[in-house]
């Protein structure tokens, strides 16, 4: 599933530096919070999740992301 996520994020912010767990949104991909939105809605289509806005802003890293999607899948 990283590897998908993976995917994700370098079709929306195609990094300079390679992606790991460890990636920070706004530091290393430049994200702004429109660009988490749209973050956002790809991985609750792709995942089949429904996530809430309010948790956009605790999504730091690329770990943080996958943990969230795993949390997500496991309430459904």
């Amino acid at each position: 599933m990283i590897e998908q996520v993976y995917d994700i994020i370098n079709d929306i912010f195609e990094p300079s530096c390679e992606l790991s767990e460890h990636t920070l949104f706004d530091e290393d991909l430049f994200a702004d919070e429109q660009d988490m939105q749209e973050l956002f809605l790809i991985i609750e289509e792709e995942f089949d999740i429904l996530t809430d806005d309010d948790d956009i802003k605790k999504i730091l890293t690329v770990g943080d992301l996958v943990n969230y999607i795993n949390e997500c899948k496991e309430k459904f």
